[in-house]
């Protein structure tokens, strides 16, 4: 049962269409980078229990099975319009 919705859920974060439709600019998201959103949407959905910096490490040897610092938490600010 797990299996299956976290398929589906990657599946809609991956889809194009699903990303042009959350993008609130049209630069957003367009380059590839590290941060995909795939990637913040999942960060996004963690427990947060510890530090930023922490959560982000962690995150990318989940998804990367590699230990080290991939982004830091710099990559996560976002400029108010």
């Amino acid at each position: 049962m797990h299996a299956n919705i976290l398929s589906r859920l990657a599946a809609t974060l991956h889809d194009p269409a699903f990303i042009a439709a959350h993008r609130t600019d049209a630069k957003d998201f367009s380059r590839q980078r590290v941060l995909t959103f795939p990637v913040l949407v999942s960060f996004l959905l963690c427990a947060w229990k510890g530090g930023l910096q922490t959560l982000l490490d962690e995150l990318f040897e989940a998804l990367t099975g590699q230990a080290g610092r991939v982004v830091t938490t710099c990559a996560l600010w976002v400029k108010a319009p």
